[in-house]
C-alpha cells in the first residue's frame, strides 16, 4: 500500500511540474487587462476566482497537516497528506492556468 501511495504521489507531482510550466507559457502571452473584459467575462473571472481560493485555503489545511505529520505522525500519513496537498495545486494551477486563457489577447 505504501508504495502505491508513493507512486500515486510521484505521478501527481510530475503532473503539477507539467501544469506549473504550462501555465509558466500561459502567462508570457500577451493579454488583456480586465477593464477591457465584458460583464459575463467577468463573471466567469470572478467564480474563478472564488474556486481558486477555496481550493488555496484546503492546500493551506492539507500542507498544516503533513507538517504536523511530519513531526508527530508517520511517514505514511505525512505523505498521505502531501499527496493531498499536491492535489490541491493542481486545482490551483488548472483554475490559473483558465484564467490565464481567458485573459489572452486572441480571444
Amino acid at each position: 500500500m505504501e508504495i502505491g501511495l508513493y507512486l500515486v504521489m510521484a505521478i501527481l507531482i510530475i503532473y503539477n511540474v507539467k501544469l506549473s510550466l504550462q501555465l509558466t507559457k500561459v502567462r508570457q502571452a500577451n493579454v488583456r487587462t480586465v477593464d477591457s473584459l465584458g460583464p459575463e467575462e467577468t463573471k466567469i473571472l470572478a467564480d474563478y476566482a472564488i474556486e481558486k481560493r477555496k481550493w488555496q485555503v484546503l492546500g493551506n489545511a492539507m500542507f498544516f497537516l503533513a507538517l504536523v505529520c511530519a513531526f508527530i505522525g508517520t511517514t505514511i500519513e505525512t505523505s498521505y497528506f502531501v499527496t493531498l496537498y499536491v492535489v490541491t495545486m493542481i486545482a490551483v494551477n488548472r483554475s490559473r492556468i483558465r484564467v490565464n486563457k481567458l485573459l489572452l489577447l486572441d480571444n
